[in-house]
C-alpha cells in the first residue's frame, strides 16, 4: 500500500469513528430493556440497564412520564436494595463530547427519587443533565465538568440536609468546575441549596425558595437555616441568583445567602463573588457571611439587591479580606436592625455605591470606609463604625426628586438623583437588568463572570417555575395573576414597564 494511501485511510477511519461514536438512545417508564433503546418506539425501561449501553458522549433522552422505584425504572443514582433499577451515566471524554442526560420534552419527565452523581471511588465527569424535574433533590457528590440545566429539585424529608447539594464531608476528592444553570430549586429542608468543600463552580440564574421546616435536624442550636450557603469553598461565582419568599415554620434562622468556614487549617474561604443577586422578604437575613480562614478579597458583592430581611440585609462578620460591596440596593430591616454592616474584625475592603434604606439600626454600619451611600431613614445613626466619606446623600430613593430613583428593585432610573453621580460616574445601587455571564461559560472561561448585553427579564423558565412552585405554596409570586418578573418589578408598588414583556403580552404586562 502506497504511504499516501495508508494516511488517507488512516484519516478516514479516524473521521469514521468520531462521527459514530455518539449515540442516541431513549427510555421511559413504558419502555422495555429488551429492546436496542434506539428509538423512541423501543426505549429502554430502567436507567440501570440504560447506562449499562450507552457509552462516553452518548445521549439518553428520557420520554415523558414519571421514572421513580415504583415505576420499576429505577432514578438516576447508585444501585443498591432501596434504589432497584437505578445507575448513573458514563462521564463523557471532554466538554465537546458529553454524555447528556435530558427530557425530550423540558419537564415532562421526573424522576421521582432525585440525582446522585459520582461516589467516593468513581468521579462523574463531563456529564449534562437537562430538563428534568427531579423530586427528592440533588447530590453532586463526587464530580468535574458536569452541567445541570434547566432542571426543577425539589425535597420535603426535612432530614437537616439539603435539596440540592455540589460536596460532601465523606471524601476529599473535590467537586469542581461544575455548573448549575436555568435552575430552581425549592421544598423543606434546612439548607435549599449549598455549595461545600467544592470549587470552581458557577451557579448562574438560580431560584431559590424554602418552604419551611420543623423536623429536630433544623432546629436548635447549630442547625440554622439557609437559602443557598458557600461553605468551605473557594473561587466559586454566583450570578442572577434569586432567593425569594422563604418561609421558616419552627426552623432555626440565619440567611438567604450565607457562608461558612470552620475547619481549622484548611479549606479556607474565598475569593467568591456574588453578582446581581437578589434576597427578598428573608425571614431572617439577606446576606449573612462569617468563617474563620480566609482567603484574600473573600467575598465580591456587586449589584446586590436585599429588600424586607426581617434581621440586616448584609452582614459581613468576621476576619473577611478585603471584601467588596459595590452597587447595593438594601432596605427594610427588621428592628435594630443594620442595612449594611461590615464586622470591626474584616480587613480592609470597599464599601461604595450604596443605598441603604429605613435600617431598623444603623444605615451602613461598616469597619471600611463607606463612600457614596445613599442613607436614608435610619432608625438608628446613619453611619457606625466609619462616616461616610466621599458622596454622602440622604435622598429617598423612594420618592426623593424629581424623578424617583427606584421605582424597581433591579434598576436605578433615568435622570434620577442616585443615577450616574456615584463612583466614577456610577450609579448609587443596583442594576439587576442584564445576565452575569456568557451561557454556559465555567469558572475561568472567557466571558463566565462578565455583565453581558443579554437580558435578564422575563425571567427564563417562569412558568415551569411557578407551576412546579405552586404545587407546594401559592404564596408570593406563586399567587394567582403574577410572574415571577412581574412580581419582583413590581414589589415597590409600580406598574411593571412595558418593554419587559413586549406589546403582545397584555395580561402580563398588567394591561
Amino acid at each position: 500500500m502506497k504511504k499516501s494511501t495508508l494516511i488517507f485511510s488512516v484519516i478516514t477511519l479516524l473521521t469514521f469513528t468520531s462521527v459514530c461514536s455518539a449515540e442516541t438512545f431513549y427510555i421511559s417508564p413504558t419502555g422495555k430493556d429488551i429492546t436496542n433503546g434506539r428509538n423512541e418506539q423501543t426505549p429502554f425501561r430502567t436507567f440501570e440497564h440504560a447506562f449499562s449501553v450507552i457509552r462516553p458522549g452518548d445521549e439518553l433522552i428520557l420520554l415523558d412520564g414519571i421514572y421513580s422505584i415504583e415505576a420499576e425504572t429505577g432514578v438516576i443514582s447508585y444501585s443498591d436494595k432501596d434504589r432497584p433499577w437505578s445507575g448513573q451515566p458514563p462521564s463523557g471524554e471532554s466538554i465537546g463530547k458529553m454524555t447528556v442526560v435530558r427530557a425530550k420534552n423540558p419537564g415532562m419527565a421526573i424522576v421521582e427519587g432525585g440525582l446522585f452523581l459520582g461516589r467516593s471511588f468513581r468521579k462523574d465527569s463531563y456529564i449534562k443533565i437537562e430538563g428534568i424535574k427531579f423530586l427528592g433533590g440533588g447530590n453532586l457528590y463526587n464530580t468535574s465538568y458536569v452541567t445541570i440545566k434547566n432542571c426543577g429539585f425539589h425535597s420535603i424529608r426535612m432530614s437537616g440536609g439539603a435539596v440540592f447539594f455540589i460536596g460532601t464531608n465523606d471524601h476529599a476528592n473535590g467537586n469542581s468546575y461544575n455548573l448549575i444553570e436555568d435552575c430552581w430549586i425549592w421544598g423543606q429542608e434546612r439548607i435549599i441549596a449549598g455549595n461545600y468543600r467544592s470549587d470552581n463552580n458557577v451557579w448562574r440564574r438560580v431560584v431559590i425558595r424554602g418552604d419551611g421546616c420543623n423536623s429536630v435536624a433544623c432546629t436548635g442550636s447549630g442547625n440554622p437555616n439557609v437559602g443557598f450557603t458557600v461553605y468551605e469553598s473557594n473561587n466559586i461565582s454566583i450570578q442572577n441568583m434569586i432567593v425569594i419568599d422563604r418561609v421558616l415554620d419552627k426552623g432555626s434562622p440565619y440567611s438567604d445567602f450565607a457562608t461558612a468556614q470552620h475547619t481549622e487549617g484548611k479549606y479556607y474561604l474565598g475569593p467568591n463573588e456574588w453578582l446581581g443577586c437578589i434576597s427578598l422578604k428573608a425571614p431572617d437575613c439577606g446576606f449573612y457571611f462569617e468563617g474563620d480562614n480566609m482567603d484574600d478579597f473573600t467575598y465580591t458583592l456587586r449589584d446586590i439587591v436585599a429588600w424586607d430581611s426581617r434581621a440586616g440585609n448584609v452582614n459581613i462578620g468576621s476576619r473577611a479580606l478585603n471584601s467588596v460591596l459595590e452597587n447595593i440596593t438594601a432596605g427594610m430591616t427588621g428592628k435594630g436592625q443594620d442595612s449594611i454592616r461590615v464586622s470591626p474584625e474584616a480587613h480592609g475592603g470597599i464599601v461604595r455605591n450604596v443605598i441603604a434604606y429605613k435600617a431598623g439600626r444603623y444605615g451602613v454600619n461598616s469597619s471600611a470606609i463607606p463612600s457614596y451611600c445613599d442613607v436614608y431613614g435610619s432608625n438608628g445613626k446613619r453611619y457606625n463604625q466609619s462616616r461616610g466619606s466621599k458622596g454622602d446623600k440622604a435622598v429617598d430613593p423612594l420618592t426623593g426628586g424629581r424623578i424617583p430613583s427606584l421605582k424597581y428593585l433591579v434598576r436605578i432610573e433615568e435622570g434620577s438623583e442616585l443615577k450616574g453621580t456615584g463612583y466614577k460616574g456610577g450609579d448609587y445601587g443596583a442594576n439587576v437588568i442584564k445576565r452575569y455571564g456568557v451561557d454556559g461559560t465555567r469558572y475561568g472561561d472567557p466571558g463566565y463572570n462578565v455583565l453581558t448585553d443579554e437580558d435578564l427579564w422575563p425571567w427564563p423558565n417562569e412558568d415551569r417555575i411557578k407551576s412546579d412552585m405552586s404545587s407546594a405554596s401559592k404564596r408570593g409570586f406563586c399567587a394567582d395573576g403574577t410572574t415571577l418578573t412581574k412580581y419582583i418589578w413590581e414589589y415597590l408598588g409600580n406598574k411593571i414597564p412595558e418593554e419587559i414583556y413586549g406589546k403582545g403580552n397584555e395580561e402580563k404586562n398588567g394591561q
